[in-house]
């Protein structure tokens, strides 16, 4: 049992001082940004965002809104079955911020060594880092999209037809 020494609400359902079963770990960025790891499947951020655990590879093909934002394709259904969404380019660049950069932005070898600790799914068991889509179509071409890279929190882009890479989620309350 663990016991809440400061009100963190996930579910809704837990108060300061209450006992609760320990399904949930935290872990500690070098920057000091707690994330909570819940049940293998969830990753919440500081800010309260949840993140999903990598949930395969998928094509980012479909049409995009009037906020160039994918609209439907694959990758945008597969969150849609555990009630989350693509992240966008501008959520990726938020999650960064709890992590260690160099000066242009990118992770350095402690940012990455953090980020693989509170995502062990973003190197694949080949020992290489994947690509993850974002919802963010490209600004003048519609049929790119971009991807976020955790070995350097890299962003690269690629045409959506063709390519099929890893989906992450998210949710906020």
């Amino acid at each position: 049992m663990v016991k809440v020494t400061r009100l963190l609400v996930i579910m809704g359902v837990f108060s300061v001082g209450s006992m609760v079963p320990a399904l949930a770990n935290a872990y500690v960025t070098s920057k000091g940004a707690q994330f909570l790891k819940i049940a293998d499947a969830w990753v919440v951020a500081p800010d309260g965002t949840r993140w999903s655990n990598n949930q395969g590879q998928f094509s980012n093909q479909g049409p995009s809104n009037q906020d160039r934002l994918v609209s439907d394709s694959a990758a945008t259904r597969a969150c849609n079955k555990i009630a989350a969404k693509l992240p966008t380019v501008e959520q990726y660049e938020n999650l960064k911020k709890y992590f260690e950069l160099d000066s242009n932005g990118y992770l350095t070898e402690r940012g990455r060594k953090d980020m693989i600790e509170v995502f062990p799914d973003m190197k694949k068991p080949d020992g290489f880092f994947g690509w993850f889509w974002s919802s963010s179509v490209h600004q003048y071409n519609s049929q790119a999209a971009y991807t976020f890279l955790g070995l350097d929190g890299d962003f690269n882009i690629f045409f959506r037809e063709v390519d099929e890479f890893f989906v992450r989620c998210v949710s906020s309350y």
